[in-house]
């Protein structure tokens, strides 16, 4: 779900899209729907992930301007450091209830993109979306990110991303530094679930003669949490 996500936002800002069949996982399918979307109003239940990236998303895509609405639920998840970053370099975001929190009304437009000061205690999903629009600014985008990046893996996740569709992130220390340029989407094969793969490695665990194919999984992934084949 993290590289399907993260390469569909990718894709659409290349002017692509990626099919995934409607077995895929639910966020998936949100975001996709919500991509391919023509109307004002773009519904995204409760898809944190879909939440964070197309607030991002939409507030580059030049006239368009929509409304993402969602659960109730979702409207008590906070977005407010997401969009004051984005408020800092000439998004045009509102909030149509609570300040802080969805749903919003974006007006997409051309940003000049910068340096921005993020710390690091936010999600790490707020910066990730952040990065993938970045490419799209005029002047490219730095972020510091202040304090001790705790969830670096996703981070490096996105960044890894970005260098498989053509833009050259340089992610050193707490600094992200991303070049204007145009993304290329390559053919490519959505990795499998780190995640889900750790629960078949536990029962595996408690059943030493029992047998697992996992298909799809790269040992070398940049998935965090492809370090549970070390742990087991």
């Amino acid at each position: 779900k993290s590289i399907a996500n993260r390469f569909q936002i990718i894709a659409a800002l290349a002017g692509d899209t990626i099919q995934f069949a409607d077995s895929a996982p639910q966020d998936v399918i949100v975001l996709r729907n919500a991509l391919l979307a023509t109307t004002t109003e773009v519904y995204v239940g409760m898809a944190g992930t879909a939440m964070r990236f197309l607030t991002a998303y939409f507030s580059i895509i030049e006239e368009r301007q929509v409304l993402i609405v969602g659960d109730k639920r979702m409207y008590q998840r906070p977005i407010g450091d997401l969009v004051e970053a984005l408020q800092l370099l000439g998004a045009e975001i509102s909030y149509l209830e609570e300040f802080g929190f969805p749903p919003l009304q974006i007006q997409g437009k051309t940003l000049l993109g910068g340096t921005i000061n993020m710390p690091v205690s936010i999600s790490s999903q707020f910066v990730s979306a952040l990065m993938m629009i970045a490419p799209k600014m005029k002047s490219g985008l730095t972020i510091l990110l202040e304090g001790k990046v705790l969830s670096r893996p996703y981070i490096e996740l996105t960044a890894d991303c970005m260098r498989q569709c053509g833009i050259a992130v340089q992610f050193q220390g707490n600094t992200i530094r991303i070049p204007a340029g145009n993304y290329r989407i390559p053919n490519m094969e959505i990795e499998a679930d780190w995640s889900a793969a750790s629960y078949f490695y536990a029962l595996a665990a408690a059943r030493p003669n029992s047998k697992f194919l996992l298909k799809g999984l790269k040992i070398s992934s940049s998935q965090g949490d492809s370090i549970l084949k070390e742990w087991f």
